[in-house]
């Protein structure tokens, strides 16, 4: 199946779908000595330990490996893996919950509840620009200063970009999947070095 760019054709039809491709794609099997840290396979999905890749991620070395690993079972194996414990603090979680939970009950209360393209309102709901600001500030509210200025030089004076500004552009930008881990992928090199 081909794959498109961000401003491409957005509708597939029927001459571009390979149903042979697709077959190919899921009868793919899942060996799990392509993912060594990953804690297991079930129905061909790896499931890692987030702790464990912590520890591996620890040192450099480890940190290249288990990214490339991630990369790789993204890319070119199932395009799925399960990160348990992935938030070592899950509050971050609960804030970005909280801050969804609000807003919906909010415009459900106003009135003002949207839905989605193909379902009626309060089926399916939707989220404002200015909800999705809320959201973000609320998954980072609590963590350290989003960089090390010893590592990540600034640009042009300011502070370079955090982790939540950059989710806030691909957001708002509609950078595609791969653009947006790029990009993260781009800062973090850029904080390691």
């Amino acid at each position: 199946m081909p794959t498109s760019t961000a401003g491409a054709r957005t509708w597939l039809t029927e001459a571009d779908c390979d149903l042979d491709a697709f077959r190919a794609l899921v009868d793919q099997r899942t060996d799990p000595a392509d993912i060594p840290s990953a804690e297991r396979v079930e129905q061909n999905v790896p499931l890692y330990d987030s702790d464990r890749l912590r520890a591996l991620t620890a040192i450099p070395e480890g940190g290249r490996e288990v990214q490339g690993e991630l990369v790789r079972a993204l890319l070119d194996g199932p395009g799925i893996v399960v990160l348990k414990g992935a938030f070592a603090d899950a509050g971050v979680v609960d804030r970005a919950t909280e801050a969804f939970t609000a807003l919906i009950e909010e415009e459900r209360a106003s009135g003002t509840a949207r839905g989605d393209h193909f379902a009626k309102p309060g089926t399916n709901d939707r989220v404002s620009e200015d909800w999705l600001h809320r959201v973000v500030a609320a998954t980072a509210e609590g963590y350290p200063f989003p960089t090390n200025l010893d590592l990540d030089a600034p640009v042009d004076g300011l502070a370079p970009p955090s982790q939540a500004d950059t989710l806030w552009q691909a957001v708002t930008e509609g950078w595609t999947p791969r653009r947006l881990r790029e990009e993260l992928q781009a800062g973090a090199e850029r904080r390691q070095s």
